[in-house]
């Protein structure tokens, strides 16, 4: 989605398929256009005549798109410098890209006086896949020869010095040059115009613009920038990717608050299974070189994965409706001391994109981090927050520096940042602050971003934060919410006023299965009415209880001592062993006292916990809460989430195994069968 701002206030978002939504707040979108229709269309009137120019080309009724238009992600600025033929100044340029193959598409340009068009064509400005003899492709009438392109007329014109055979002579050289689709204007600090675009393939190019027709001056012969790279005579100057890699959808802007021009561009595939993210380099230049937090060029050779920082991965934390993958394919909108990045996502197993909006924030560096959540009008506080807001736990999300995850969901773990600048929990560490700046150090990595108040898409106001630092990786934090809850009528109770409810006692007998045997059991004050108290001899199990893997299990506990793998909860079969085992408990790791979510399942090899940074309280009365989730994915299918609140804060959170809830097992506490 390409982002621009009309002169009236109203938000135009451009996107593939010739699908326009507008919007006067960032947040509730409208469609203006949707959908390849040839007639009668909103922004090209007759697309097939009026852009047959560039379909001459690629983009209708061939190769991959036979019976078809393939019509991609146009970029939409204002140039009040654009020359018309009767003299009058001032266009909308849309430059669009249309492709057959993968390898041969084009990038047309189109004008109109209004944003939504109708926009006329004006010229094919790039073209990719070409040869420099006759030939066709698959599907395809079309010829190949770059006779067919604007090459022949500008070596005629003597604006390209000749035909260059590394381009192709019968087959087109896709791993050192462009593939001509996803172009994006971009001005420098002088208002100077230049074109980016380009793909996996050779990697991605840039051209200055003429800001009279819109045209790129191409360079006309080939030479090297200093530090190295490509300046071809037609595609202009190499900026990024390259030898068939991934990385597409350029974006470049210039922020002259941080003084650098940053290059946003996303790798891997757009599919729910593609693991599409976006990475961020930044340069003192408009045409590179671009480098990430670590000096890599983007200019990529063998090992992408290390090339550019990793704004966010597939993710899911509480908060969030459903767990965003293939997030990418970005633009960026500057408004006063804020800043926008506008891309699309798709969720689990629904290949359709929504379109998503979420503020971004450079950090003291002058590096650019993503909030959490979608924009929902919340503003960052310029001086900070107090330590009241900010000290507490916190669902952790490491985005990492990987590629090929594919539908892998990153799950959050649980950290706490405590009063004394420590962090605990799944990293250990310091944090400290500095207005809405925050510095973490963990292990040998640091990390900066903001601490940043804002709604979740709950309409919930939660403390975030987001930092990017370390291998070239983003991290997020999403402080859980403390507070009262208001109880449902539970659909089980287990009460102690009149006896055993619902449970039955069950002796401790090491090795062995536990038994049900008489046990003198005894009852003293609780919270609220009677408690019973457990001195580690024997335990309960329920009886009849129907478990799920959708509940809420609540209770208070007053805890006298806390051993090591003390047995608080469990849910399991009586005794499954031979290898099998499949359980779950809430129990205690080192000192005894720091809460863990223990799993199991023994056919898979798998162990799993979430641990907390966060004692149980000795002594005191404390509610405890342990919430289980089947829709929390974890990028396996075998687990349910869980989340352990402690008096209302979320102290813990992890992966469980499904295997442990069958229609044979039994809630315990107390003891661990």
């Amino acid at each position: 989605p390409s982002i621009i701002k009309d002169n009236d206030g109203t938000y135009y978002v451009f996107g593939s398929h010739i699908t326009t939504a507008k919007s006067t707040d960032m947040i509730n979108w409208d469609y203006t256009a949707r959908g390849y229709k040839r007639e009668g269309n909103v922004h090209f009137g007759n697309l097939s005549e009026n852009l047959k120019g560039s379909f001459k080309w690629a983009g209708e009724d061939d190769g991959d798109c036979k019976g078809g238009f393939a019509v991609w992600a146009p970029d939409v600025y204002y140039n009040p410098r654009y020359l018309w033929k009767d003299g009058s100044r001032g266009a909308y340029m849309m430059y669009y890209s249309a492709s057959s193959t993968y390898k041969r598409s084009c990038i047309g340009l189109a004008v109109s006086k209004e944003i939504n068009g109708v926009y006329e064509y004006v010229d094919t400005v790039i073209y990719s896949g070409f040869t420099k003899i006759y030939a066709k492709d698959e599907n395809s009438d079309h010829s190949k020869q770059y006779t067919k392109t604007n090459i022949y007329n500008l070596i005629q014109k003597g604006r390209v010095c000749s035909y260059k055979d590394d381009w192709g002579v019968d087959d087109y050289n896709s791993v050192k040059y462009p593939n001509a689709i996803d172009p994006c204007i971009y001005e420098d600090e002088k208002g100077r115009l230049y074109l980016t675009y380009g793909s996996w393939s050779g990697g991605i190019f840039t051209l200055p613009i003429n800001p009279l027709t819109g045209i790129p001056v191409y360079p006309g012969f080939d030479s090297v920038t200093e530090d190295g790279r490509m300046v071809d005579r037609y595609f202009g100057t190499h900026i990024a990717g390259g030898k068939g890699w991934s990385g597409e959808g350029p974006f470049i802007y210039y922020d002259k608050r941080t003084g650098y021009y940053y290059l946003q561009t996303s790798y891997e595939w757009l599919g729910t299974d593609g693991g599409y993210h976006i990475r961020m380099f930044r340069s003192e230049s408009p045409t590179g070189p671009f480098t990430d937090m670590l000096g890599n060029s983007a200019v990529y050779g063998e090992d992408h994965a290390a090339h550019g920082v990793k704004m966010f991965s597939n993710h899911y934390f509480t908060g969030l409706n459903a767990p965003y993958t293939s997030g990418g394919h970005c633009s960026t909108l500057t408004e006063g001391d804020e800043t926008f990045i506008f891309f699309h996502t798709r969720f689990k197993g629904v290949e359709h994109f929504k379109l998503k909006v979420h503020q971004m924030f450079a950090n003291e560096d002058g590096w650019m981090v993503v909030a959490p959540f979608g924009y929902k009008g919340s503003k960052i506080s310029p001086q900070g927050y107090s330590d009241a807001e900010i000290i507490g736990m916190y669902e952790f999300i490491d985005h990492g520096s990987r590629i090929g995850e594919g539908t892998k969901v990153a799950t959050p773990k649980t950290v706490m940042l405590l009063n004394n600048g420590k962090i605990k929990g799944a990293v250990s560490g310091r944090w400290t602050v500095n207005g809405k700046y925050v510095t973490f150090y963990i292990n040998d990595d640091v990390y900066k971003g903001v601490f940043f108040k804002q709604l979740n898409e709950k309409g919930e106001e939660v403390m975030t934060f987001s930092l990017v630092g370390g291998k070239n990786s983003a991290i997020w934090g999403i402080k859980a919410n403390s507070g009262d809850y208001t109880a449902k009528t539970p659909a089980i109770e287990i009460s102690f006023e009149d006896g055993l409810s619902q449970m039955e006692t069950v002796k401790r007998n090491k090795g062995q299965n536990p038994y049900a045997e008489k046990v003198d059991v005894t009852y003293e004050d609780g919270y609220k009415g009677k408690a019973i108290k457990m001195d580690g001899s024997f335990g309960l199990k329920s009886e009849n209880i129907p478990l799920s893997t959708d509940m809420t299990i609540s209770f208070m506990m007053k805890p006298y001592k806390l051993p090591t793998y003390s047995p608080i909860a469990a849910i399991t079969e009586d005794f499954i062993g031979n290898g099998k085992d499949k359980w779950f408990s809430l129990t205690t790791f080192t000192n005894g006292k720091d809460a863990v979510l223990w799993s199991r399942n023994a056919e898979k090899e798998q162990w799993l916990e979430g641990k907390s940074a966060v004692p149980f309280k000795i002594g005191q009365w404390q509610h405890v809460l342990l919430v289980f989730d089947p829709e929390y994915y974890d990028g396996d299918e075998n687990c349910i989430s869980c989340r352990l609140y402690l008096d209302g804060l979320c102290i813990a959170a992890g992966s469980v195994t499904k295997a442990a809830f069958t229609d044979k097992s039994k809630l315990f506490f107390g003891i661990n069968p």
